[in-house]
């Protein structure tokens, strides 16, 4: 057994103890480091910051355990027609459609017609979510682009950096170059604060492959760098 160690010292450590909480406190890290070793803090706040750069990677990465456990379950990730479908199924449904490398290409002209249908209902995420699917296949249909060029230059500046670097890496892998939500994308690249080098990477890359130039945005460039 664990010797327990004489009541008065004990008490003599709870001040010491009492204080390094304070200190933790005012430094706002979380209880458990009190009795973390340095080597555990450091990790776990290295883990914190490899979670925040992966930020533009999120849209790559595979599906999660969960989601396939999801689609077990479910017995099917296309269980009904499109023209049944709501704007935010339909983002799910191509998302998980790109997941699975499917290459019908009925499924993905029918997925298209219904994109251009209800592009103007999605939210900024969802439009990001189903252009990066469309891109991920290298779906290459201007008329839906077109469609979405409308609500995307609405909803650009709402987007999060890394939504904009996805999207911008959509237009280029499918070859589509919208002017007007390219523009869009680039004003919202331009004003946003949070957009740091890998995703101003992702966007000027994007527009390279377009030869998609705006000057305000290389002066952005210039002043970022």
């Amino acid at each position: 057994t664990t010797p327990t160690p004489p009541h008065g010292a004990m008490r003599s450590l709870l001040p010491s103890a009492a204080l390094c909480l304070r200190c933790r406190a005012q430094q706002r890290l979380p209880a458990w480091t009190l009795f973390a070793s340095p080597m555990a803090v450091s990790l776990r706040r290295f883990a914190k910051k490899r979670r925040r750069l992966d930020e533009y990677d999120s849209y790559d990465k595979p599906l999660s355990a969960k989601a396939w456990k999801k689609l077990r379950m479910e017995g099917d990730f296309f269980a009904f027609s499109f023209q049944d479908m709501a704007a935010s199924e339909v983002a799910e449904t191509v998302f998980v459609a790109s997941k699975m490398e499917l290459e019908s290409d009925a499924f993905w002209k029918r997925a298209a017609l219904t994109m251009g249908d209800l592009a103007g209902a999605m939210t900024a995420r969802q439009l990001a979510t189903a252009c990066h699917a469309f891109g991920a296949v290298a779906w290459q249909d201007e008329a839906m682009m077109n469609a979405v060029a409308t609500p995307l230059a609405r909803h650009a500046g709402d987007m999060k950096p890394a939504d904009l670097a996805a999207v911008a890496q959509s237009f280029a892998r499918m070859k589509v170059r919208n002017v007007r939500a390219l523009r869009a994308l680039s004003q919202a690249a331009q004003a946003s604060v949070k957009i740091n080098g890998k995703g101003l990477s992702m966007v000027t890359g994007a527009f390279a492959e377009l030869t998609f130039c705006c000057e305000g945005f290389l002066d952005s460039l210039d002043s970022w760098a």
